[in-house]
């Protein structure tokens, strides 16, 4: 995002001005850690959704503990950084650890687990699609699970499974991206 962009949104949104430079680069930070969860409760991932849901609103809120409304008025203006943006600097341990005690209470974590496709990878089933852009699959189902990592220690996190019911089937993560 340019600058004159930034200066922009300050102007259309009032309510960023309060938050500061160093609060508004975590809300980026903490959008990115976010990002799997809000294209799982979406079904068009190419473009970033218009508002977030009440659950990631939450959360963000509660990390930054600010008013929803103020976080409404951050993911406006920067949610098409947001979506273009991809991976990027792994977060602190205190930021995984901020972000995991609002979120964990939500069912989702930092590195939840998402099935790797997003559509029915039989070809002539109805939810079959040659893009993995448009979520066909529903019905999903979460579990707890427990990540051990070398550098983030064991992490409590949640791993989803998505069904196909044009060829019962589920499609599950166990092991990563």
């Amino acid at each position: 995002m340019e600058l004159a962009s930034l200066l922009q949104s300050l102007q259309n949104y009032p309510s960023l001005g309060s938050l500061g430079l160093t609060r508004l680069t975590a809300f980026l930070e903490l959008c990115k850690i976010a990002k799997p969860a809000i294209e799982a409760s979406i079904m068009d991932r190419r473009t970033a959704p218009e508002t977030l849901s009440l659950n990631i609103l939450t959360i963000l809120a509660g990390v930054l503990q600010e008013y929803l409304s103020v976080i409404k008025d951050c993911w406006k203006p920067f949610r098409r950084e947001v979506w273009a943006s991809s991976g990027g600097a792994t977060p602190s341990q205190t930021t995984i650890d901020l972000y995991n005690i609002h979120a964990l209470d939500r069912g989702t974590s930092y590195q939840h687990f998402y099935p790797p496709v997003h559509v029915c990878q039989i070809f002539g089933c109805e939810h079959y699609w040659e893009s993995d852009d448009i979520t066909r699959l529903a019905e999903p189902v979460t579990h707890k699970a427990t990540l051990f990592t070398l550098h983030n220690r064991a992490l409590p996190v949640f791993t989803t499974s998505t069904y196909c019911r044009g060829k019962n089937y589920f499609l599950q993560s166990f092991f990563g991206r």
